[in-house]
């Protein structure tokens, strides 16, 4: 009976706990208080027969037990804290659906990538919250497999194409009567890009190297078949041999550059000095003479009076020289060539502009990439190594600028690099 009796005032005890849980009160005196309470009342009762030790022993039996009790709450919350800002303070996406595909809880990081406002006091659909039809698919099948499910995603967030790495494992514990599914999921859509870009380099590398390759190759097995006796053969395949060489040795030290400017331009370690702009045109215009008198071309040079930029002197030299080369390419003879320097928006913008045969709409975006080519054999029989314009970007950026160009077909093009002002 005494064990009986005990077990109804734990439970009394329990139900003690949970209401002084809701209410926010002191569990500690509150459980004390009612133990003996209870206990009291039933010392009144003789056919119970329990001394005073064993009222006291009961009390502090059911005083351990709730304070455990509230220790482990305690415990537990303390964790379930914890658990929670780890969730939200992640970079991945988190995300927790119920079988009625309706989302119980997502993370800050899901809520800034898929653009959703916090969840409200009822949850959201997976439609309201998951954008693309693919991923809404995914995360319904991901509910019938008892694996984890994982995919690639991709959805457009307006003209913009977005792809997610997503993992979903569907969550289930003892005691649960539904299953609930949880999403974790991060955007890879620079990675892809720059993976992209590195395969269309490897292949781009590889197509330019081998032109030149191929044909010292075939000039050398030519020359070794016999050719190298007849003295006009022997000229003709050797100068073939020592032009693709040159060319060769043109890509490798324009890898070269690119690469240097790459690593220098993040680690900011280029070497600056403050550059008058006028000695930098005029430095410029005697490289530049003799190719413009060769095609009869016309160069105009206008700068501001004392004005200076902050820069890397051989760089900008560089990046200048590309553009003026490209400019004395692509123009006629007769044409004109204009090197100027203005003040804009707090840049000092360096431009070189052309009337020229120009570049259509449709290659402006690419034209900085590396080994793009708008005139694929033309650039190639002019010896170019498709790296120049890309060279000029990076030494912009390297400078803290950027470059821009404007262009019609036919009418000629605009080639600025702009500058932070000093």
């Amino acid at each position: 009976m005494v064990i009986v009796l005990e077990a109804f005032l734990f439970c009394i005890a329990l139900a003690a706990l949970f209401i002084a849980l809701s209410r926010a009160r002191s569990l500690r005196s509150e459980s004390d208080k009612l133990a003996r309470s209870i206990l009291k009342a039933l010392g009144s009762n003789s056919s119970i027969g329990l001394e005073s030790h064993s009222h006291n022993s009961l009390i502090e039996k059911i005083s351990s037990e709730v304070h455990a009790l509230h220790d482990s709450f305690a415990s537990l919350r303390g964790r379930y804290a914890l658990i929670e800002q780890i969730v939200e303070q992640l970079p991945e996406g988190v995300m927790v659906i119920n079988q009625e595909m309706r989302v119980v809880l997502m993370n800050p990081s899901a809520r800034t990538l898929l653009k959703v406002s916090p969840l409200g006091p009822s949850p959201k659909s997976v439609e309201e919250c998951v954008p693309g039809r693919q991923m809404q698919e995914f995360i319904k099948d991901s509910f019938n497999s008892e694996e984890m499910a994982a995919a690639e995603v991709s959805y457009y967030d307006g003209k913009v194409e977005r792809v997610l790495k997503v993992n979903a494992n569907r969550l289930s514990a003892s005691g649960m009567t539904m299953h609930q599914l949880l999403v974790v999921f991060d955007e890879v859509t620079q990675l892809k890009k720059l993976e992209r870009m590195r395969r269309d380099f490897v292949a781009n590398v590889s197509h330019e190297l081998r032109t030149p390759l191929t044909a010292i190759k075939a000039s050398a097995e030519t020359l070794i078949e016999g050719a190298a006796s007849e003295p006009q053969s022997a000229e003709r395949f050797l100068t073939i041999i020592k032009r693709q060489s040159e060319r060769l040795v043109r890509i490798f030290e324009d890898l070269l550059n690119l690469s240097r400017l790459e690593l220098e331009g993040e680690a900011s370690k280029i070497e600056t000095e403050l550059i008058p702009v006028e000695d930098l045109f005029s430095r410029l215009s005697q490289a530049t003479n003799e190719a413009l008198e060769s095609k009869g071309l016309n160069l105009g040079v206008t700068c501001p009076p004392d004005l200076s930029i902050v820069a890397n002197g051989s760089l900008m030299e560089q990046a200048l020289s590309n553009l003026l080369e490209n400019a004395i390419k692509h123009t006629e003879p007769g044409g004109k060539i204009e090197l100027d320097a203005t003040l804009s928006n707090g840049h000092v913008r360096l431009s070189v502009r052309d009337n020229g045969c120009g570049i259509e709409s449709k290659h402006l975006s690419r034209i900085f990439e590396r080994f793009y080519r708008v005139d694929k054999s033309r650039s190639r029989a002019e010896g170019g190594t498709g790296l120049g314009l890309a060279i000029v970007k990076h030494i912009a950026q390297a400078h803290g600028g950027f470059v821009e160009v404007e262009s019609v077909p036919k009418q000629g093009s605009l080639f600025s690099i702009a500058l932070p002002r000093v």
